[in-house]
C-alpha cells in the first residue's frame, strides 16, 4: 500500500509540472482574439487538444483523490475498519481455541488421531489392492461418466425440440402449413429420441446406484473411521470452518432490504434499508461472546457516566459520588461493573464502557427472529441506512445527537418496547420480562381509568377499584376521609395512588360519597348474626384459599415479585391486617356470603361459605385492626351534610377522574377519560415534551430525553407542574423497577404499524392464548395454580403436602374434556363430589358466564397449540377382550388402594387415606390420549406425583410380559403401550353395559344415597 501511494505521489508531481507548462501555452493560445478567430474556422480545422488535456488532468486528480480517500479515509468508511477487525479478531480467537484444545488433549489426542488416520489410509490401500473392489469402482465411475454423457445428450435433444416447437407454432400462426408439416415430422422424431434417451438415462442411473450400494459395503470401514475422526476432532472442525469463513469474509456493505416494512407518519408503508450488520458483523458469531472477545472500551469519568442515563442507571448522582470517600467511590464503581457485566468495567478510578460493535447477540432471541429478513432497526430503531455510528444511532450524550429524530436508537431494556410492534396483544412475552411487567402494571394499576390504552377492546377490562355508590355502608366517613388524604399511610402497597389532596378537598369528596350512600335504596347488607368463632375463622382463612389473593399481616414480597405493585398471588387483593379498622361487620359478613351482592363487577369470587363459616371469618377479620398509636384524623359530621361541600366534592370527583377506577353514579360513570391516550406518547419527540422547571442532569429526571420525561412523569407526576400549567396526575409510589417497566411498555405503544408479512402468523391459537393470559391474570388463577413456566402457585408455600395443593393447569388443554371443564367451572363442588373432595383449599365460584369461561378453556388449548375442536371423547374404539385385559391389569396393580370408583363420602375417603382422584368420572372428565400418556409416564406430566410408573419412561418397559401379544410380533415397548391402552379403555368403559358385573359389586353407601336425595 505504501509503495502504491508513493508511486501515485510521484506521478502527481510530474503531471502537475507538465500541467503548469500546458496551462501557460493554453493561456497564450486562448486569447480572446484567437478564440474569435477559432470560432470562424471550420470544425475540421479547430483544435481542442488543450481543453481536453485540462479536463483529463482534473479527472485524473479527482480519481486519485477518490482512491486515496477510499483506502485511507477510515472516518469516511468506519464499517471497513470493523469488518477487518472482525476478520482479524476471529482468526486470532480461532487459533487460540485450536491451540487450547490441542494442548488440553495433548499427546494422547494426537496419537489417537494419527492412529485413526493411519487406519483409514491402510483401509484405502487394502481396497485398492482388492480386484473385486477395483473392478466395482471402475464400473461405478464408468456408469457415472455415461450418465453425465446421456444426460447432456438428453438435454441437447430437448433444447432442439423446444426450438423447433417454437418455429412450428409460429408457422401455424402464419398459416404456413407446408413448413409446419415438415417441422411436425422433426418433432415426432424428437419425441421418440427423448423417450429412448430418457429410458437410457434412468437405466444407467439405476445401475450406477446399485454399484454405489455395493461400493458402500466395501467402504463401510472407511466411513466409520471418518465418523470417528470427526467425533475426535469435534470442535476443531467447527473452528477450521470458522477460520475459513473469516478468510472468505468480504469487506462490503451488508444490507437487508425491507420492502413495505412499516408505516410512516401518514400511515403509508415505505421501503427501508438496514445496513447495521456492516459494523455489527459478530451479531451471530458465538466466538465473539464475552468469554472469548473482550472488546474495546472507552474510559469515562463517573460524571460522564451519570450523564448517560439514557443507557445506564447510575446508583448515585455525580455530586453525591464526589462527596463520598475514595473507598466508597470504588464500591460504587464495582457495583456498576457487576450490574453491567461485559459492558462496563472498572479502570483505575474510572469506568470503561464498551464501545465496539462486535458484540454477540442473545441466541435465544435469534432462534425466533430472522435478522436476514427483518434487520436490526425493527427492534433497535435508529437510521438503518447510515454507515456511521453517529448518523445511525443519534444517542443522547454523543456527537451528532439530534433530539428531533423520530426514531433514535433504543438500548437496554427499552429494546423490549419494540416487541409490541408484532406482539401487541400478548400479556406475558418470553425473553421480554420488562415490557411484560410494564403491561401488567398498567392494567393492574388501572391506568385505563384515565388513559386510553391500545387493544383495549380485546381485553375484558374491569375497573380496578371498589364500588363507591354506597361506600358508607361498608366504611365510615372518618376512614374514607383519612384514606383520601394518603391511602399509603393505611396500606403501603395499595394500588390507590396519592392525589395530594388538601383536607378540605378530602372532606368534600367524603361528603359527596356520604350523600350518595344516604340516597341509595338498592343495597342493604345482611345482618351479622354474631356468635362467630375467631379461632376457627383464622383456620378457615388459611385453609380454604383466602391467602391465594390476600396477605394477612406482613407480606414477603421477595417470594412473590420484585415489584409490590404487581397484582398477583397474595398481592392481588388488599392486605387484611387492618381490615377491622376499615369496614363494619354487617358489610363484611354480607360480602363473604356473596361478594356480588355489593358489587356485581367485583373480582372477589364466592367461596361458598356456610352462614357459620362466614360468621367465624367475620369474627376473625374484625379482630385485625390498626395500631392504637395511629389515630384517624376526625371529620366534622356537620360538614358532611353541607350542600356546598357535597357539590364541591362532586366536582373534585369528576375533575380527578375517580370514575375511571370506581363505580360511582351512572351519569358520572359515563364521562370520558380525563387524560391523554397512551397511544400518543411513544411517537412524540423530545422537543414536544414540557419539562416544566426541572433541571437537566437531575438524577431523578434522567436528562431531557424521551425516556427521561416518561420516567420522571411516572416517578413523580407533578414535578413538571408550573404556575400556569398545574398537573393533576396522582403518585403511585412506584419503585425504579416498576417505573422503568411502565416506561418501556409505553415506548412500544406506537401508531407505527409493521406489515403483516414481517409479523408472526396471527391465528385463532395466538388470539386465544393472548386473551386467555389476560383472563387468568384478571382472576388471579396463578395465585393458586401453576400455569405454563412463569411464576405462580404462590399458595403452594402454605401447603407442604403436594397431594393437597391446587393442580397444575399447564396440561388442561390436552387433559380435560371441554364440556366437563365448563361444568366444573360453573359448579366446582360437582353436586357433592369433587375430583379430590378431601381438599381443604376450595376452588372458588366466580359466577362467570359460559362466554367468559370460554377464555380459559380456549387458553388451555392454545397453550398446547390446539384449535378449538369439541369432540365426543367418550366413545373410545376398543374390544371386550382389551377391556378385560385392562381390568385384570387394574386389579393386579391394585389401583383401588389409592383411588375410589364413585366411592364413599369425603370423610371416609380421607380416613382411608385414599388421596387420589375419583376414577369413576374418568370417561366424562379426561381425554383418552392424555390418560394413556399419564399411565405411561405420570411424572412427565406432573413432576413429584405419587403415582407409580409401571411402564418405564413412556412405555419403554413392561412389568407384565404377555406371551400372546409377543406372538403377534409386538416388542416390549409395543406390548407396554397396548397394556396402557387396555387400562385406559377399562377406565372409560367401567360404568358402561360392558361391565355390568362390576357395577353390581359396588353398592352405594348411605352418604351417596343422601347426596342423590339432596341433588
Amino acid at each position: 500500500m505504501k509503495t502504491f501511494l508513493r508511486n501515485i505521489s510521484n506521478n502527481i508531481r510530474e503531471n502537475l509540472a507538465q500541467l503548469s507548462i500546458d496551462i501557460k501555452v493554453a493561456a497564450r493560445e486562448l486569447s480572446w482574439r484567437n478564440i474569435r478567430g477559432l470560432a470562424k474556422d471550420p470544425v475540421e480545422t479547430r483544435n481542442y487538444a488543450t481543453v481536453y488535456m485540462i479536463f483529463s488532468g482534473l479527472l485524473f486528480l479527482s480519481t486519485v483523490y477518490a482512491a486515496f480517500n477510499e483506502f485511507s479515509g477510515r472516518e469516511r468508511r468506519p464499517w471497513k475498519k470493523w469488518t477487518n477487525e472482525y476478520k482479524a479478531a476471529g482468526l486470532k480467537i480461532a487459533d487460540s481455541l485450536r491451540n487450547a484444545i490441542e494442548t488440553k488433549n495433548g499427546e494422547v489426542f494426537r496419537k489417537k488421531l494419527a492412529e485413526l488416520e493411519a487406519a483409514k489410509a491402510r483401509a484405502k490401500d487394502s481396497l485398492r489392492k482388492y480386484p473385486a473392489y477395483v473392478k466395482l469402482s471402475d464400473e461405478y465411475y464408468k456408469l457415472a461418466t455415461q450418465l453425465r454423457e446421456f444426460s447432456k445428450e438428453l438435454a441437447d435433444i430437448k433444447a432442439y425440440d423446444s426450438q423447433d416447437y417454437y418455429t412450428y407454432t409460429e408457422a401455424l400462426k402464419k398459416n404456413d402449413f407446408n413448413t409446419a408439416n415438415k417441422i411436425k415430422a422433426k418433432l415426432d422424431n424428437y419425441k421418440v429420441q427423448i423417450e429412448g434417451k430418457t429410458k437410457q438415462v434412468e437405466e444407467t442411473r439405476k445401475k450406477r446406484d446399485e454399484k454405489k450400494v455395493e461400493l458402500d459395503k466395501y467402504e463401510k470401514i472407511i466411513n466409520e473411521l471418518d465418523t470417528k475422526i470427526d467425533a475426535l476432532k469435534g470442535k476443531l472442525i467447527v473452528i477450521e470452518n470458522a477460520k475459513k469463513a473469516y478468510n472468505e469474509k468480504r469487506v462490503k456493505v451488508h444490507q437487508v432490504i425491507l420492502r413495505n416494512y412499516s408505516t410512516n407518519n401518514f400511515g403509508e408503508y415505505n421501503m427501508d434499508v438496514d445496513r447495521c450488520q456492516s459494523c455489527h458483523a459478530a451479531w451471530n458469531d458465538s466466538l465473539f461472546s464475552e468469554k472469548y472477545y473482550k472488546g474495546q472500551f472507552k474510559e469515562v469519568s463517573y460524571e460522564e457516566f451519570a450523564e448517560m442515563h439514557w443507557k445506564f442507571h447510575a446508583p448515585v448522582s455525580a455530586d453525591e459520588y464526589q462527596a463520598k470517600k475514595p473507598e466508597e467511590q470504588k464500591k460504587i464503581l464495582e457495583e456498576v461493573a457487576k450490574h453491567y457485566k461485559g459492558k462496563v468495567k472498572v479502570s483505575g478510578n474510572k469506568l470503561a464502557i464498551r464501545k465496539d460493535p462486535l458484540q454477540y447477540h442473545s441466541p435465544e432471541i435469534m432462534k425466533v427472529h430472522n435478522i436476514e429478513k427483518i434487520g436490526c432497526t425493527g427492534c433497535h430503531a435508529g437510521q438503518g441506512r447510515a454507515l456511521k455510528a453517529s448518523h445511525a444511532h443519534s444517542r443522547h450524550g454523543e456527537p451528532d445527537y439530534d433530539h428531533y429524530w423520530e426514531r433514535p436508537l433504543v438500548q437496554g431494556k427499552f429494546v423490549e418496547s419494540s416487541c409490541q410492534s408484532c406482539h401487541s396483544t400478548a400479556i406475558n412475552l418470553p425473553m421480554a420480562e420488562t415490557v411484560s411487567l410494564g403491561k401488567k402494571l398498567v392494567f393492574d394499576l388501572g391506568c385505563n381509568g384515565c388513559h386510553a390504552l391500545p387493544n383495549q377492546e380485546k381485553y375484558p377490562v374491569r375497573k380496578v377499584g371498589p364500588n363507591l355508590a354506597y361506600v358508607m355502608k361498608k366504611d365510615n366517613p372518618e376512614f374514607v376521609f383519612n384514606w383520601l388524604l394518603n391511602p399509603k399511610d393505611f396500606y403501603p402497597h395499595t394500588k390507590m395512588p396519592n392525589f395530594y389532596l388538601e383536607e378540605i378537598d378530602a372532606r368534600n369528596i367524603t361528603a359527596f360519597l356520604n350523600n350518595l350512600t344516604e340516597k341509595d335504596t338498592t343495597y342493604k347488607p345482611l345482618k351479622y348474626p354474631g356468635k362467630g368463632d375467631p379461632i376457627n375463622g383464622k383456620n378457615l382463612t388459611l385453609q380454604i384459599g383466602c391467602t391465594g389473593c390476600h396477605s394477612i399481616d406482613k407480606i414477603d414480597w421477595a417470594s412473590i415479585s420484585k415489584t409490590p405493585a404487581l397484582r398477583e398471588g397474595a398481592g392481588f387483593g388488599p392486605n387484611l391486617n387492618k381490615v377491622g379498622s376499615k369496614v363494619n361487620e354487617d358489610w363484611l359478613y354480607d360480602w363473604l356470603i356473596n361478594p356480588k351482592h355489593y358489587y356485581s363487577e367485583t373480582k372477589m369470587p364466592s367461596m361458598r361459605l356456610t352462614e357459620q363459616e362466614a360468621s367465624d371469618i367475620t369474627a376473625y377479620l374484625m379482630t385485625l385492626k390498626k395500631s392504637e398509636k395511629t389515630k384517624f384524623k376526625p371529620v366534622d359530621a356537620a360538614a358532611l351534610k353541607d350542600a356546598n361541600n357535597i357539590a364541591n366534592g362532586e366536582k373534585m370527583v369528576k375533575m380527578l377522574g375517580c370514575y375511571g377506577c370506581h363505580n360511582i353514579r351512572e351519569d358520572i360513570n359515563k364521562l370520558s377519560n380525563v387524560s391523554v391516550s397512551l397511544t400518543e406518547e411513544a411517537d412524540k419527540t423530545t422537543h414536544e415534551f414540557d419539562f416544566g422547571n426541572t433541571i437537566r442532569g437531575d438524577r431523578y429526571n434522567v436528562g431531557h430525553t424521551w425516556e427521561g420525561w416518561i420516567k420522571g412523569k411516572i416517578r413523580d407526576p407533578r414535578q413538571y407542574s408550573t404556575n400556569r400549567i398545574p398537573l393533576m396526575m396522582p403518585n403511585f409510589g412506584l419503585n425504579e423497577t416498576e417505573v422503568e417497566a411502565i416506561a418501556v411498555a409505553i415506548k412500544g405503544w406506537t401508531n407505527r404499524k409493521v406489515s403483516a408479512q414481517y409479523q408472526p402468523h396471527y391465528n385463532d391459537i395466538v388470539a386465544n392464548y393472548d386473551a386467555g393470559q389476560y383472563f387468568v391474570r384478571d382472576n388471579n388463577c396463578i395465585g393458586c395454580h401453576q400455569i405454563e413456566d412463569y411464576k405462580g402457585a404462590y399458595i403452594h408455600q402454605q401447603i407442604p403436602e403436594p397431594a393437597n395443593r391446587p393442580p397444575l393447569l399447564t396440561h388442561q388443554g390436552i387433559k380435560t374434556q371441554e364440556d366437563w371443564l365448563l361444568k366444573f367451572f360453573n359448579n366446582p363442588k360437582l353436586d357433592g363430589y369433587g375430583v379430590r373432595p378431601w381438599l381443604k383449599v376450595r376452588m372458588p365460584s366466580f359466577q362467570h358466564s359460559d362466554e367468559e369461561w370460554g377464555y380459559a378453556i380456549r387458553y388451555f388449548l392454545a397453550i398446547k397449540k390446539k384449535h378449538v375442536n369439541y369432540e365426543n371423547y367418550k366413545n373410545v374404539p376398543t374390544t371386550p377382550e382389551k377391556i378385560a385385559m385392562g381390568k385384570a391389569l387394574f386389579e393386579k396393580f391394585q389401583c383401588v388402594s389409592c383411588h375410589y370408583i364413585n366411592g364413599p363420602s369425603m370423610e371416609e375417603q380421607t380416613k382411608a387415606g385414599k388421596l387420589a382422584p375419583n376414577l369413576g368420572m374418568t370417561y366424562e372428565r379426561l381425554k383418552p390420549q392424555y390418560v394413556h400418556e399419564w399411565i405411561g409416564w405420570p411424572a412427565s406430566l406432573m413432576p413429584g406425583v405419587n403415582m407409580p410408573n409401571y411402564f418405564g419412561e413412556g412405555y419403554t418397559t413392561t412389568s407384565v410380559p404377555d406371551s400372546s401379544l409377543a406372538k403377534l410380533g409386538m416388542d416390549t415397548k409395543a406390548i407396554a403401550r397396548y397394556q396402557g391402552e387396555a387400562i385406559r379403555d377399562y377406565l372409560f368403559y367401567m360404568n358402561s353395559n360392558i361391565l355390568n358385573d362390576d357395577k353390581k359389586k359396588q353398592k352405594p353407601n348411605k352418604t351417596q344415597n343422601q347426596n342423590k336425595r339432596n341433588r
